[in-house]
């Protein structure tokens, strides 16, 4: 059964930005407000994990085609997540330009709330600029953040939720261009029974959601949700699947291919590895692609 919620007033249109600011200075790493075009053909899937008792993280690649996992930077210069954060999300801005979300962890009083890192790699092999973190507004210690995807009217969107195994129902904030002014994109929490961790973009102009329905960690179903960027309605398609049985283990990351192929990473119950898993869009059915080891992931 399809539950159909409207996104919000505000019209979310066909152009975007490859625009990211995130230094004291105001920076931008790349300043360019260009209509909505497509990355670069791929076969690769980026992951991203820290490194064994360190603050620094690894980027490697998958190639699709050939299997094979490339480490690209260990570490990454610059890149550091305290230990009173955590990664929430990874995702690809542009050709080069990576970010990355990472949240509070619940007690750590001292972190002051959801930030976003940003770094670039180039066709060099190396960090081609410096990384540089910024603290979102109007957000603090009691909030988690999921997920970065460029919008119309030079706006980021990234998904918001407090942080209590209770919480539910989805928000979406947007941003502007420099991460410092923000607006609320939301549906009421009471609206939409369900827990909302990750989203990623596909070019025809769809977000994808994942939910979680259950209670905290007692979690029983993830279901696939699809927003329409055009009629601004959100759309619940059908919980995950896999091996015909419901999928109601832990999902980290979902990331969309250039030609439309939606990816997911997740682990298995009693598996301590990560999984990518091939996602149909209209069933929501899932196929294994093999294990990949790392805490999230984008195209």
């Amino acid at each position: 059964m399809e539950n159909n919620f409207l996104l919000s007033r505000r019209k979310l249109g066909a152009y975007f930005i490859a625009s990211a600011v995130v230094s004291g200075l105001g920076a931008p790493l790349v300043n360019a407000a260009v209509k909505r075009t497509r990355l670069p053909q791929s076969n690769l899937i980026y992951g991203i994990k820290k490194i064994s008792g360190s603050k620094k993280l690894v980027l490697a690649s998958l190639d699709l085609k050939t299997q094979k996992v490339t480490k690209l930077l260990y570490p990454i210069p610059g890149v550091e997540v305290d230990r009173g954060e955590r990664i929430t999300s990874f995702s690809r801005l542009s050709d080069t330009l990576f970010a990355i979300t990472t949240a509070p962890v619940i007690s750590a009083s001292r972190v002051k709330g959801p930030s976003v890192i940003t770094f670039s790699y180039g066709s060099q092999k190396r960090a081609n600029a410096k990384a540089q973190q910024k603290v979102l507004p109007r957000l603090n210690s009691s909030h988690s953040i999921s997920g970065l995807i460029k919008s119309t009217d030079n706006k980021f969107l990234t998904l918001v939720k407090k942080q209590d195994l209770h919480s539910s129902g989805l928000q979406i904030m947007s941003f502007d261009a420099d991460l410092k002014n923000a607006g609320e994109v939301v549906i009421p929490a009471s609206r939409i029974a369900a827990s909302f961790h990750t989203f990623c973009h596909s070019s025809n102009g769809n977000i994808f959601a994942v939910s979680t329905e259950g209670d905290g960690y007692h979690a029983h179903a993830n279901h696939l949700w699809r927003i329409d960027e055009k009629s601004r309605q959100v759309r619940k398609i059908a919980p995950l699947v896999l091996n015909g049985r419901k999928y109601g283990s832990g999902f980290r990351s979902l990331t969309m291919s250039d030609s439309g192929i939606l990816y997911g990473l997740g682990s298995e119950p009693e598996d301590d590895f990560n999984h990518i898993y091939q996602i149909d869009t209209r069933t929501g059915r899932m196929k294994l692609i093999r294990m990949f080891n790392f805490m999230n992931i984008t195209t």
